[in-house]
């Protein structure tokens, strides 16, 4: 009697047992089949959404997100007939032709920059379009690459001129049919003046002209470590990563202001580009932090080149075509100082300048800005004057990282002695006959003469 009563009792406990893993498995079941109908339902909610916004917000008629990961612009010549100038992606131009004329033209662009690279002992086609340079889709842009410097790698590293070529990356830049022929020779040889003499300029470093189209054709170096927008809105992002124009800019707010260290640093060297330009007889007109390339840690200007070749400037909507460089440089300084970029609204009818919500900056700041949005500081303030200023004074002596190719850490040019290099006859008429079709009249340009 006892045995059985010990054997019912086994049994019970044995299907009490198997009732327990059972729920146990049944709950882990459960659980497992809810989060897969809530992934599922997520999933089918994404896509429901995404069909929305792409249905009330067209993309561009020649330009798509899925194009920032192909490696070539070898897009489908069947695209939606649509246009929005809301949406900046990579610099590829959005013409209002047929998509068939539009794509052949991108091709006979890039074929020809492949067969300059092949004619060229210099320059090296790595068949990349750059996707981070910018929103100007009135040109085309193609990442090059160039044989380094033998003698500085020699010397740096303690290697034989005889080893093999180290590559560097350069931008090609296709701007678009000029209005008149080039002269190319004489082109090249205020490039190659402002190249030798101007270490805070980014230098042009060959020209050319598509013969059948007139488009022109500029290779400058490649800046990977970004711009001066780059830093004051995605501080150490694009150092680390590359990160595609319209995902930067697209929308973004406020940005971080910069130090009083760094704002006089940068500041010295932008208004020491603008200084050397101004020489050469060329104001900076497209100043805008976009065009400041930070190179290790000095500032460098860019698109100074964009008068000879685009004399339209893609900024002339938002900023009055009048404004001179130096009240440029205060709106810049403005950008520097507060994170945020100026606006119009920024000026009072006195002339004083509306910080809003924005905390003044210190004496020193205070007295630039005062000093550049003054009445009549275009009649009156030079770039002499501001880099006279206590923000500006010229601090101890660092190396100068330049483009150059010359060693440039061996060797710091003072601002006398570039001063001393003057332009021939044909290089200042070409500059004044420029600046004059662009921007001023000819009594207010004054080039000096040796």
């Amino acid at each position: 009697m006892m045995s059985v009563s010990k054997a019912t009792s086994t049994s019970l406990s044995s299907g009490e047992s198997v009732n327990v893993w059972y729920g146990l498995l049944m709950g882990v079941c459960g659980c497992v089949g809810l989060l897969l109908l809530g992934f599922i339902s997520y999933y089918c909610y994404k896509i429901r959404q995404d069909k929305q916004r792409r249905s009330t917000m067209p993309s561009s008629r020649y330009e798509s997100s899925h194009l920032l990961t192909r490696t070539n612009l070898d897009w489908p010549t069947a695209m939606a007939p649509t246009a929005s100038a809301n949406i900046y992606l990579s610099p590829i131009p959005e013409e209002f032709h047929d998509a068939d004329d539009v794509y052949d033209e991108g091709t006979r662009d890039k074929d020809y920059v492949k067969q300059f690279c092949d004619q060229s002992e210099e320059f090296m086609w790595l068949d990349k379009p750059a996707l981070y340079m910018g929103k100007n889709r009135s040109k085309r842009m193609y990442l090059l690459g160039r044989a380094s410097m033998p003698q500085v790698t020699a010397a740096r590293f303690n290697l034989s001129v005889t080893t093999e070529k180290r590559y560097t990356q350069l931008l090609c830049t296709i701007f678009p049919p000029a209005a008149h022929t080039m002269d190319l020779v004489l082109l090249r040889a205020f490039f190659k003046h402002l190249h030798t003499h101007c270490p805070h300029v980014l230098p042009v470093l060959e020209i050319d002209q598509m013969p059948e189209s007139r488009k022109m054709l500029c290779i400058t170096p490649y800046v990977p470590q970004g711009s001066l927008k780059d830093y004051i809105f995605h501080r150490c992002k694009t150092a680390m990563v590359q990160i595609p124009y319209h995902h930067k800019y697209k929308r973004h707010g406020t940005g971080k202001p910069l130090g009083h260290s760094t704002i006089s640093r940068y500041g010295r060297d932008i208004l020491l580009g603008m200084l050397e330009l101004e020489h050469a007889g060329l104001p900076y007109y497209q100043l805008h932090s976009g065009n400041v390339l930070l190179h290790a840690d000095q500032a460098t200007l860019s698109g100074y080149e964009a008068i000879f070749f685009q004399p339209t400037s893609p900024t002339a909507t938002a900023v009055a075509p009048q404004t001179s460089p130096i009240r440029l440089f205060g709106q810049l300084l403005f950008e520097m100082v507060f994170g945020s970029e100026w606006t119009p609204n920024r000026m009072r009818l006195d002339g004083s300048i509306s910080y809003g919500t924005l905390k003044p900056p210190v004496d020193q700041v205070h007295e630039v800005l005062d000093a550049i949005f003054a009445p009549n500081a275009d009649a009156t303030l030079t770039i002499e004057s501001i880099l006279a200023m206590p923000l500006f004074r010229k601090s101890p002596p660092r190396p100068v990282r330049s483009f150059s190719r010359r060693d440039q850490l061996l060797m710091d040019k003072s601002k006398d002695s570039l001063m001393k290099q003057r332009l021939s006859p044909e290089m200042q008429a070409l500059v004044k006959a420029v600046v004059q079709a662009n921007h001023e009249p000819a009594d207010a340009i004054v080039i000096q003469v040796a």
